[in-house]
């Protein structure tokens, strides 16, 4: 779920539902009523724990877990990357993308563009816990050389934009490998990490 500031709403895409485990949905809150949109034109796979924010332009929904069977088996982590601009889906096709995976956080960077931050991505052979990142100018990923220190390996964690200091914010989340629950919060400049207390 994620804020277009162009419509006002909210966009909620895709999730997993206990009754209907494939979910490909998008739905908009106005403030006061969720309503759902239909589309003529191919949208996003149905798929949980993606991640969505907004660019400075538009909505970028990176990966998350495909979550029904088809050409894509249900379980496999997904790093397609596709932009929402209030009414209609487009699939993108950078030269470049993170690897699959779900779980990760999304945070807007400045006026132009988003980070992705960590994540987990399991196959048959192993699990992969990521604290790489990844920014996304608008026609590309690249993977930012961030040096450590740095949250640790993690999934499962929140994000938010703090727009009053212009810094992106993580906090908690599950430890890569132990998955013993972390309760830290960090806040991202553009640059590097830093702490917070």
């Amino acid at each position: 779920m994620a804020f277009l500031p162009g419509t006002e709403r909210l966009v909620m895409f895709g999730g997993f539902g206990a009754s209907n485990p494939s979910l490909g949905d998008t739905w908009l809150w106005d403030g006061q009523d969720w309503g759902q949109l239909s589309f003529t034109e191919p949208t996003p796979p149905s798929r949980s724990s993606a991640t969505l924010a907004y660019d400075g332009h538009r909505l970028i929904l990176f990966g998350g877990l495909h979550i029904s069977n088809g050409p894509t088996p249900a379980g496999t982590p997904l790093n397609d990357t596709w932009a929402f601009d209030g009414t209609h889906w487009q699939q993108l096709h950078p030269p470049s993308s993170p690897p699959a995976r779900s779980l990760a956080g999304l945070l807007q960077q400045g006026p132009n563009g988003v980070v992705i931050a960590g994540g987990f991505s399991e196959t048959a052979q192993a699990g992969t816990y990521y604290n790489d990142m990844w920014r996304w100018d608008g026609s590309n990923w690249a993977r930012l050389p961030v040096a450590m220190p740095g949250p640790a390996n993690r999934y499962l964690f929140m994000t938010t934009q703090d727009t009053r200091r212009g810094v992106g914010l993580l906090f908690g989340g599950k430890a890569g490998g132990g998955g013993a629950e972390l309760n830290d919060l960090w806040a991202w400049d553009g640059n590097a990490w830093r702490a917070l207390p």
